[in-house]
């Protein structure tokens, strides 16, 4: 027995290296292309009379024969999950989010402030900033009235991957203004 799944997998072509993996569980075959879901199709039987897995060619041994090299096989006891199969193709690095809070609305005047953000890796953020106001560190500074935006990042190492930067904005106002006055009567 085998089961052809017609799918249309993105970026294929010759010279191109691609991450392939199937899984089934209940019944359920689905299809993974670099790292997401692009088929699935249900089987009700599998004939459970032991045969030889044959990758790269039909089942039944006529027709398609893959032309181009495989690598890396794996079988596993298990089906392994979406987050499992990403995590493979991702090259075993786990994924990772940012948290950085809202940032207040500030006066041109005011002092220099500390920003923070954490990365549920454990690694450093560090932070960029655009419009009026700049970033030293963990350190930002108003440049003038009008907004700001800073970004925190996280460029992830072995282990992790990148994290998907997390932007906060906020105005600028033109602070108070002091004058002194002389009677020159």
């Amino acid at each position: 027995n085998y089961v052809a799944v017609n799918v249309s997998p993105p970026g294929i072509g010759p010279g191109a290296w691609h991450h392939v993996a199937v899984t089934r569980s209940s019944g359920l075959v689905t299809i993974y292309w670099d790292g997401a879901s692009i088929g699935t199709v249900t089987i009700a039987n599998i004939d459970p009379t032991p045969q030889s897995l044959k990758l790269g060619r039909r089942g039944d041994g006529r027709g398609f024969f893959h032309n181009g090299l495989i690598d890396e096989t794996a079988i596993y006891n298990r089906a392994l999950s979406a987050a499992e199969i990403q995590a493979t193709f991702d090259g075993g690095r786990s994924a990772q989010t940012i948290t950085f809070g809202p940032l207040s609305d500030r006066s041109f005047g005011d002092p220099p402030f500390g920003i923070s953000a954490t990365a549920s890796s454990g690694l450093a953020v560090s932070f960029t900033a655009s419009g009026d106001c700049t970033v030293a560190g963990s350190t930002a500074s108003l440049t003038a009235a009008g907004s700001c935006t800073i970004t925190a990042d996280q460029a992830g190492n072995a282990n992790f991957n990148p994290a998907p930067s997390v932007a906060r904005s906020f105005t600028i106002s033109a602070g108070a203004s002091t004058s002194a006055w002389t009677d020159l009567a």
